[in-house]
């Protein structure tokens, strides 16, 4: 019987793409299994450029080359081109990929008084950081370790037993919520020499039990919320913050001092709303007062600016149902005064009103119950008063408004009980539904003789009857009655 020898399979060419993939395999093996998946894309991005540098469209255009076509014998080298062009760049882009530093991190525990708190370390691209990444029941004290660069989000959110917290000089931000609602929480001690620079979105909220806070001076950003519903009884801002932003101090009836530096220029919205301050100093650097910025805190007596103030506005509610402000000069400077402003402000008496102000919006000095008179400066430039603006102000008597005006709205000074007269100093303006209804029987409005639009003496005009008035002017001949 003869016997077929058999025929021995060819051995397979390994190419240059598979040695790339055997060798990319094995050093798969020795990344940790959480960064395989962000090489692993890398590396198939590598072989998507790898394939597409080897592909037979690739070598057919090198192969009809007319170059090539007149010497064959570089078609050979033209086809193997691609192949070590190929390798260099996947060699390449192998050794980029390795060479970004994965992201390292290492997680312990430090013990409070009871329970404990967690500390993350994480190493990315060369830096690394240290973070209070949580809690699990902590109580009583704790001491954050020196190394430490930042306590994080919720680090000690409703840790409700937590009484006392050290923060070494090495932090240098407290994250969002990081101790909201620690209710327990009374004294937070920051080492000397603090690098804090950033407090975040309420950090210390609803820490119902926190009386007192001193806040290192290298602080330049706290957050929004940032001390809403807690307990603090004074707040020294420090000179780095240029923004007190909404409602950062909102909801503290215990909170009855504030120093503001003059590097702040901005009060967000409802930034003291429902604080018990009882007075305010509002620096020069201050250009804008935001919406409700002391709606309802109804403890405040005195609002003072200082000198060259650069303040241009009060938006809407800012002193709203501010019940126990008596008076305020508002500086020279102030454009603009939105609705609603010192709704409500029962007690307030006395208004110094500029004439730089040019935009007065609806309800201003609404339902007011302390102020007798008020005059628009002559030189004012408003040209229209919005309505509601003295609505309700039941111990008002007299208004003076000066010759620019051509409007005012409906509302204007309806259920002004007490009110017995008004002042026109120009020519009739139009005005709206119910302006002077439910004022003083018999209120008047005082017009110049030679005032156009109202009617004559002993007229009604919108509910007020009409009363001539006449000033004399003295010049070089004498005096002359107008």
């Amino acid at each position: 019987m003869r016997f077929t020898p058999l025929k021995r399979r060819p051995q397979k060419r390994v190419s240059y793409l598979q040695e790339i993939s055997y060798l990319l395999g094995d050093l798969m093996r020795f990344l940790p299994a959480r960064d395989a998946q962000n090489h692993s894309s890398k590396w198939s991005s590598a072989f998507s450029e790898t394939n597409y540098l080897t592909t037979k469209s690739v070598r057919s255009r090198l192969i009809q080359n007319p170059l090539f076509k007149k010497k064959p014998r570089h078609a050979a080298v033209s086809t193997r081109f691609p192949r070590k062009l190929s390798l260099a760049v996947s060699l390449s882009m192998v050794a980029a990929a390795l060479a970004v530093p994965p992201a390292w991190a290492t997680t312990e525990s430090i013990y409070c008084t009871t329970g404990l708190f967690t500390v993350t370390t994480t190493t990315a691209d060369g830096i690394t950081t240290v973070e209070v990444t949580g809690n699990t029941s902590c109580a009583g004290e704790a001491v954050i370790p020196n190394t430490v660069t930042s306590i994080g989000y919720q680090a000690f959110q409703g840790a409700t037993s937590l009484a006392s917290i050290t923060i070494p000089a090495t932090v240098t931000s407290i994250g969002d919520f990081a101790f909201y609602n620690a209710t327990a929480l009374t004294s937070v001690t920051f080492e000397a020499g603090s690098n804090l620079e950033t407090i975040g979105n309420h950090a210390f909220r609803a820490t119902t039990s926190l009386a007192s806070i001193i806040i290192p001076a290298s602080v330049n950003d706290i957050g929004a919320n940032s001390f809403n519903g807690s307990s603090i009884s004074s707040f020294d801002i420090p000179s780095g913050v240029v923004r007190i932003r909404a409602y950062a101090f909102a909801n503290t009836p215990n909170l009855t001092s504030v120093t503001i530096p003059n590097t702040v220029i901005h009060l967000d919205q409802a930034a003291f709303q429902n604080s018990g301050l009882t007075s305010v100093t509002i620096p020069k650097s201050v250009t804008v007062i935001g919406v409700a910025a002391f709606q309802e805190a109804s403890d405040l007596v005195s609002v003072s600016f200082e000198e060259d103030s650069e303040l241009t506005q009060f938006n809407d509610q800012a002193f709203f149902k501010a019940h126990s402000l008596v008076s305020i000069d508002i500086p020279n400077g102030v454009a603009r005064l939105g609705n609603h402003v010192f709704h409500q402000a029962y007690a307030l008496q006395s208004v110094t009103f500029p004439s730089s102000i040019s935009y007065i919006g609806a309800a201003v000095f609404s339902e007011n119950t302390s102020m007798t008179s008020f005059s628009f400066p002559d030189d004012s430039p408003i040209t229209d008063i919005k309505n509601h603006t003295f609505i309700g102000a039941t111990a008002l008597e007299s208004i003076v408004i000066h010759s620019g005006v051509t409007s005012i709205g409906s509302h204007f000074a309806s259920g002004a009980t007490s009110l017995a007269s008004v002042t026109f100093k120009g020519n009739a303006p139009s005005v709206g539904t119910d302006a002077f209804s439910n004022v003083a029987t018999g209120a008047l409005a005082n017009v110049g003789s030679s005032a156009t639009g109202y009617g004559s003496a002993g007229d009604t005009w919108n509910g007020l009857t009409i009363a001539l008035t006449h000033s004399v002017t003295f010049d070089a001949n004498g005096g002359a009655e107008r």
